[in-house]
């Protein structure tokens, strides 16, 4: 006979987890695992009796410890907030963050009540990382893998992630890291998530969200992610540049990568929204399907990509929209280079030039910010650049003598 208390292995999972049992309810034994976060019930006759000897944080922490990235100079990591369902795995994370010197609140609360507290945990500690665990589970009895209602947590999680992001959109100013063992991967990171548990339905150590907390606060935001290493680049050249092919041949090769055919890219979540291809490529309906996923902004990189009913529809849900005129100017920017080199008889090398033309992009959208906010539409950037635009060449006829 067990008791609560009593650290048990199961042996239909090969005694591969340990658990602690937590309660006992009708001849059924409620298991919370030790390193994982995970919380099951079982039979007697499936329970094998263990020392309970399995909790090294310490080691574990060491070694991460050794290889987190701290620059050489002073600086303050960033601040965590970490609610989780769980209290005894949250005092756990608390003693791994003050072995890291890192500065962490942790709240206890249950997955429920999340949603409803958020708000007023993250105006008091105003956080840059916000961890938001505790207990989750997928039961395939209610639903397929893409329904919330599925999952025993993954909806509370996802309204937290949702309350969360109406606190602060940007996702670099609050990096959100969410979930438990087996929730609801992609809900949690279409509604707002940087991070989220897990995308095979793992289980994830005790320690997991803390540990890539932790490891977040001493990163360095203008750190690179080299797209090279993802996308075979070559591979692309040789289907595009060489065969003349179709894009869709790179999924033979890598199938685990997905083309969807007679499709246009904007109902595929994201922060930031790119139009650079032809004109009038992003409508109404793409804009719609942009503004559900909770799209940040959009800025062109062709010649009136988006239609007018669109842009008004972005605009109106509250989107940054950069317009072609401004944030497309990129490519005449250089050609005035260019020329100006010319003219001097100069050779600026490619880093004068990138300085020279980040220069001019800056003073692009400061003139379309300022103009904007002068003639009384404060962060219309449309009606910034047009009238910018408008005064610019207005000012040059006038220069020339023509008006």
């Amino acid at each position: 006979m067990f008791r609560v208390g009593d650290y048990v292995t199961r042996k239909s999972y090969n005694n591969d987890i340990v658990f602690k049992i937590i309660d006992i309810k009708d001849k059924m034994y409620i298991l919370k695992g030790i390193n994982v976060r995970l919380v099951a019930d079982s039979t007697l006759d499936d329970l094998v009796l263990h020392d309970g000897n399995t909790v090294n944080d310490e080691s574990l922490i060491d070694r991460i410890d050794e290889n987190l990235d701290r620059n050489d100079f002073f600086y303050l990591p960033g601040k965590i907030l970490h609610i989780d369902g769980d209290n005894e795995y949250l005092e756990r994370c608390l003693k791994l963050y003050k072995k890291f010197n890192v500065m962490a609140y942790g709240i206890a609360m249950k997955e429920d009540e999340i949603k409803e507290h958020i708000r007023e945990h993250l105006e008091l500690i105003k956080p840059d990382i916000l961890v938001i665990t505790g207990h989750d589970a997928y039961n395939n009895k209610k639903g397929g893998l893409d329904d919330a209602s599925a999952y025993k947590n993954s909806s509370n999680f996802i309204d937290a992630v949702i309350e969360a992001r109406k606190y602060e959109r940007a996702h670099d100013k609050l990096i959100i890291i969410a979930g438990a063992c087996g929730s609801y991967y992609e809900g949690l990171i279409k509604n707002g998530a940087n991070f989220a548990s897990s995308p095979k339905r793992i289980n994830i150590h005790a320690l997991d969200p803390a540990i890539v907390a932790s490891c977040l606060s001493f990163s360095d935001k203008n750190s690179n992610i080299d797209i090279i290493k993802i996308l075979d680049i070559d591979l692309v050249k040789d289907i595009k540049e060489v065969r003349r092919g179709r894009i869709k041949e790179y999924v033979e090769k890598h199938p685990n990568s997905t083309y969807t055919p007679n499709a246009r890219p904007w109902t595929v979540p994201c922060d930031i929204a790119l139009p650079c291809a032809t004109q009038n490529e992003l409508d109404l309906e793409d804009a719609k399907a942009l503004v559900a996923n909770k799209v940040f902004a959009v800025c062109e990189g062709a010649n009136m990509p988006t239609t007018p009913e669109a842009i008004h529809y972005l605009m109106k849900n509250g989107v940054f929209y950069a317009p072609g005129k401004a944030s497309n100017a990129g490519g005449v920017a250089c050609s005035g280079l260019e020329m100006s080199q010319n003219a001097q008889h100069l050779s600026w090398t490619a880093e004068e030039v990138d300085q020279k033309l980040e220069n001019i992009m800056v003073n692009i959208f400061e003139t379309c910010r300022d103009t904007a906010k002068e003639y009384g539409h404060e962060k219309e950037y449309v009606v910034g650049a047009n009238i910018a635009g408008f005064l610019k060449v207005a000012k040059a006829m006038k220069a020339q003598g023509t008006v």
